[in-house]
Protein backbone atom coordinates (compact mmCIF):
# COMPACT_ATOMS: atom_id res chain seq x y z
CA UNK A 1 0.00 0.00 0.00
CA UNK A 2 1.12 3.15 -1.28
CA UNK A 3 1.49 5.85 1.91
CA UNK A 4 -0.14 9.38 1.95
CA UNK A 5 3.13 10.82 2.19
CA UNK A 6 4.21 9.03 -0.94
CA UNK A 7 0.74 10.27 -2.63
CA UNK A 8 1.66 13.80 -1.46
CA UNK A 9 4.99 13.34 -2.78
CA UNK A 10 4.15 13.17 -6.47
CA UNK A 11 1.67 15.32 -6.06
CA UNK A 12 3.82 17.70 -4.90
CA UNK A 13 6.65 17.02 -7.45
CA UNK A 14 4.08 17.41 -10.59
CA UNK A 15 3.03 21.17 -9.06
CA UNK A 16 6.59 21.85 -8.66
CA UNK A 17 7.63 20.45 -12.40
CA UNK A 18 4.57 22.79 -13.89
CA UNK A 19 5.57 25.73 -12.00
CA UNK A 20 8.76 25.55 -12.78
CA UNK A 21 10.48 28.64 -14.53
CA UNK A 22 13.73 28.69 -14.37
CA UNK A 23 13.82 29.54 -10.99
CA UNK A 24 13.42 27.41 -7.47
CA UNK A 25 10.01 27.21 -6.46
CA UNK A 26 8.92 28.29 -2.53
CA UNK A 27 7.55 25.55 -0.48
CA UNK A 28 4.63 27.56 0.81
CA UNK A 29 3.40 28.11 -2.86
CA UNK A 30 3.05 24.40 -3.54
CA UNK A 31 1.63 23.34 0.02
CA UNK A 32 -0.79 25.90 -0.68
CA UNK A 33 -1.39 24.86 -3.70
CA UNK A 34 -1.79 21.12 -3.78
CA UNK A 35 -3.29 21.84 -0.09
CA UNK A 36 -0.39 19.76 2.07
CA UNK A 37 0.74 20.78 5.64
CA UNK A 38 3.60 22.66 4.97
CA UNK A 39 5.44 20.91 8.11
CA UNK A 40 4.52 17.57 6.51
CA UNK A 41 5.84 18.83 2.91
CA UNK A 42 9.07 19.93 4.59
CA UNK A 43 9.57 16.40 5.49
CA UNK A 44 9.24 14.76 2.49
CA UNK A 45 10.76 17.05 0.54
CA UNK A 46 13.83 16.52 3.01
CA UNK A 47 13.72 13.09 2.30
CA UNK A 48 13.67 13.69 -1.78
CA UNK A 49 16.78 15.80 -1.61
CA UNK A 50 18.67 13.51 0.46
CA UNK A 51 17.85 11.03 -1.93
CA UNK A 52 19.16 13.04 -5.08
CA UNK A 53 15.70 14.17 -6.44
CA UNK A 54 15.66 17.50 -5.85
CA UNK A 55 18.39 20.28 -5.06
CA UNK A 56 17.52 23.72 -2.48
CA UNK A 57 18.10 27.07 -2.18
CA UNK A 58 18.51 28.65 0.78
CA UNK A 59 17.81 32.66 1.29
CA UNK A 60 16.08 35.18 -1.14
CA UNK A 61 14.92 33.72 -4.27
CA UNK A 62 15.53 30.15 -2.70
CA UNK A 63 13.21 27.50 -2.93
CA UNK A 64 13.41 23.75 -4.68
CA UNK A 65 13.87 22.30 -8.25
CA UNK A 66 14.46 19.16 -9.41
CA UNK A 67 18.51 17.78 -9.06
CA UNK A 68 17.75 15.87 -12.78
CA UNK A 69 15.29 16.42 -15.48
CA UNK A 70 11.52 14.89 -15.16
CA UNK A 71 12.27 12.55 -18.10
CA UNK A 72 15.11 11.18 -15.60
CA UNK A 73 13.20 10.36 -12.31
CA UNK A 74 11.14 7.04 -12.14
CA UNK A 75 8.23 7.10 -10.20
CA UNK A 76 9.98 3.94 -8.34
CA UNK A 77 12.77 6.25 -7.30
CA UNK A 78 10.29 8.55 -5.93
CA UNK A 79 8.28 5.68 -4.17
CA UNK A 80 11.78 3.84 -3.00
CA UNK A 81 12.53 7.10 -1.22
CA UNK A 82 9.80 7.78 0.47
CA UNK A 83 8.49 4.00 1.32
CA UNK A 84 10.22 1.90 3.60
CA UNK A 85 8.54 -1.28 2.09
CA UNK A 86 5.82 -1.02 -0.42
CA UNK A 87 5.95 -4.34 -1.44
CA UNK A 88 2.67 -6.33 -1.11
CA UNK A 89 4.34 -8.81 2.03
CA UNK A 90 7.43 -7.82 3.71
CA UNK A 91 8.81 -11.26 3.37
CA UNK A 92 9.23 -10.30 -0.38
CA UNK A 93 12.10 -8.17 0.60
CA UNK A 94 13.08 -9.85 3.56
CA UNK A 95 12.78 -13.55 3.23
CA UNK A 96 14.25 -14.38 6.86
CA UNK A 97 11.46 -12.53 8.62
CA UNK A 98 9.51 -15.39 8.11
CA UNK A 99 10.33 -19.15 9.37
CA UNK A 100 7.63 -20.32 6.70
CA UNK A 101 8.95 -18.25 3.77
CA UNK A 102 11.02 -21.13 2.40
CA UNK A 103 8.18 -23.19 2.01
CA UNK A 104 5.57 -20.96 1.90
CA UNK A 105 3.39 -21.50 -1.12
CA UNK A 106 1.67 -17.88 -1.11
CA UNK A 107 5.46 -15.85 -1.10
CA UNK A 108 5.76 -16.73 -4.89
CA UNK A 109 2.71 -14.70 -5.07
CA UNK A 110 4.40 -11.45 -3.65
CA UNK A 111 7.41 -11.87 -5.01
CA UNK A 112 5.50 -12.12 -8.39
CA UNK A 113 3.53 -9.10 -7.93
CA UNK A 114 6.25 -7.22 -6.32
CA UNK A 115 8.61 -7.70 -9.52
CA UNK A 116 5.25 -6.25 -11.53
CA UNK A 117 5.28 -3.48 -9.23
CA UNK A 118 8.27 -2.44 -9.35
CA UNK A 119 8.50 -3.15 -13.40
CA UNK A 120 5.54 -0.68 -13.53
CA UNK A 121 6.73 1.97 -11.96
CA UNK A 122 9.86 1.95 -13.42
CA UNK A 123 8.54 2.16 -16.57
CA UNK A 124 7.08 5.31 -15.65
CA UNK A 125 8.86 8.72 -15.94
CA UNK A 126 7.89 12.01 -13.87
CA UNK A 127 7.95 13.54 -17.37
CA UNK A 128 5.41 11.09 -18.40
CA UNK A 129 2.66 11.56 -15.79
CA UNK A 130 3.48 15.42 -16.99
CA UNK A 131 3.05 15.04 -20.43
CA UNK A 132 0.23 12.24 -20.60
CA UNK A 133 -1.26 13.31 -17.74
CA UNK A 134 -1.31 9.88 -16.02
CA UNK A 135 -3.12 9.51 -13.05
CA UNK A 136 -3.71 13.45 -12.80
CA UNK A 137 -7.19 14.74 -12.56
Amino acid sequence: MISTKTKYGIRALIDLVKHYQGMPIYLRDISRRENIPLRYLENIFYKLKKGGILLSTKGRGGGFELAKSPEEIKLSDIVEILESNYLPSRCVRSPNICDRSSRCNARGIWVKLGEKMKEFMDSITLEDIIKENIYIK
